[in-house]
């Protein structure tokens, strides 16, 4: 079994500390020395020396605990087990770095920028972005066109922010055939948008049934702004369950409902 298959095993099911510790031991025989760190991480109660050891680990070797997907990051975060969990990069080094990148986590947060020009939505195309837990395509000016040409790669992603791009009602039921199947979505208007933008999304949201496996919403500005009718049709979704407004928690529908009594 090679060190790959530990992996997967491990991927397989996430929540198997012993599976990661079989792929931790497999690093540390290659001499990797991410293996180290994530043996050091999952430890029940690790002693005060070994608690300075991963520290140390971290500020000593850096970008080398990340692995091959190193040259293709901006910025990593690492969890609680010794395993990046959240990555930042340009949309183009995602699409070199794709299987490096998507091989961090099973459930990797991946914060992509410049998501622009004809090349790179074609390369963003190709990508199987359901191997990411949490994309954000956030500030990159994306338009209906834009979206749409990505939206092939969305099938089977499970978390989505388009966060301040400029996508209309319109871009949103473009993609809508390629959301079937995604539990989380936030839309936010981009700079030169008008409010009314968001109504159509909650009209989107409402009528299109590819688009009824949503479980939570997050529409940053739309505090206070939605109508009556919408909260209702939003009420009635079959599996939505909280709305977010801007960086406030995520609330039940039935406290969204009260606030506009």
């Amino acid at each position: 079994m090679t060190d790959d298959r530990f992996r997967l095993a491990f991927w397989a099911n996430p929540a198997d500390v012993e599976a990661l510790s079989v792929w931790a031991d497999a690093l540390s025989e290659r001499g990797d020395p991410r293996g180290e760190l994530i043996q050091l991480s999952v430890l029940g109660a690790p002693t005060p020396a070994q608690t300075a050891r991963c520290a140390a680990l971290k500020k000593k070797l850096g970008g080398k605990l990340v692995g091959p997907a190193r040259p293709y990051l901006r910025t990593w975060t690492f969890g609680s087990q010794g395993l990046v969990v959240a990555v930042g990069c340009e949309a183009k080094k995602l699409t070199e770095g794709f299987d490096h990148i998507a091989s961090l986590h099973p459930r990797l947060t991946a914060n992509v920028t410049a998501a622009r020009g004809r090349a790179t939505l074609a390369g963003l195309r190709t990508l199987e972005l359901e191997r990411l837990g949490y994309l954000k395509l956030e500030w990159s000016a994306l338009t209906d066109a834009a979206v749409t040409t990505i939206a092939p790669a969305f099938r089977g992603l499970k978390n989505l922010s388009l966060d301040s791009n400029q996508i209309s009602g319109a871009g949103l039921r473009a993609i809508a055939p390629f959301l079937e199947g995604l539990e989380f979505l936030s839309l936010g208007l981009g700079l030169s948008q008008p409010l009314e933008v968001a109504h159509e999304w909650v009209k989107a949201l409402c009528e299109l049934t590819a688009l009824h496996s949503l479980r939570a919403l997050s529409l940053p500005a739309c505090e206070g702004e939605l109508r009556a009718e919408e909260l209702d049709s939003l009420r009635r979704l079959p599996r939505l369950k909280t709305i977010t407004f801007g960086h406030g928690a995520p609330m039940a529908l039935d406290q969204v409902e009260a606030l506009k009594r």
